[in-house]
C-alpha cells in the first residue's frame, strides 16, 4: 500500500501553526498579556467613557487571570491553594475552573513570568487542540479517498 500524500498534512499543520500564532501574537511580539482588557469598560470607574454600544463580560479579567496568579503563588510558596481569601468571605480555589492549579497547561505558570506564561499557555492549548484534531479518526492526518 502506498504512503498517503504528505502535502495536505503539511498544509494543515502550517495552517494550525499560523492560527496558534495568531491567537498568541500579542504576547509573543510585544510582551503584553493576551487578555480581553477592553472589558474594563464595564467597570464602574470607566462607565462614562466606554465606547458606544459596548457590552461584554468581565470574568476573564477579574477572575481567571488573578485567581490563576494566586493559585500559582500559593503553590510556589509550598501551600496547597485550597481557599481564595480575597474574594468576598472566601471561596474554594483548588477545585474551581478559574484557577485550575493542576491543569497540565498550567506548567508555564511555574516556569515563566505571568505575561509570558499566559501566552505560552494559549499557544500550547491551540497546538494541542490542533494535534488532537489531526490525530482523530476524522482528522486531516487520516484523510483518504473513500473506497467503494
Amino acid at each position: 500500500m502506498a504512503a498517503p500524500p504528505r502535502a495536505p498534512f503539511l498544509l494543515a499543520t502550517a495552517g494550525l501553526l499560523a492560527l496558534a500564532f495568531l491567537v498568541a501574537h500579542p504576547g509573543l511580539l510585544s510582551g503584553e498579556v493576551p487578555l480581553p482588557a477592553d472589558i474594563t469598560w464595564g467597570l464602574a470607574g470607566w462607565l462614562g467613557v466606554q465606547p458606544e454600544g459596548w457590552t461584554g463580560p468581565v470574568n476573564r479579567l477579574l477572575a481567571f487571570y488573578p485567581w490563576r496568579l494566586l493559585a500559582t503563588e500559593q503553590l510556589r510558596c509550598g501551600e496547597v491553594p485550597l481557599w481564595n481569601r480575597y474574594n468576598g468571605l472566601g471561596v474554594p480555589l483548588l477545585a474551581n475552573f478559574q484557577s485550575a492549579p493542576f491543569d497540565p497547561f498550567s506548567l508555564p505558570w511555574f516556569l515563566l513570568p505571568a505575561p509570558w506564561a499566559r501566552t505560552v499557555q494559549l499557544l500550547l492549548r491551540s497546538l494541542a487542540a490542533g494535534a488532537l484534531a489531526a490525530g482523530s479518526p476524522s482528522g486531516w492526518a487520516r484523510a483518504a479517498p473513500a473506497r467503494s
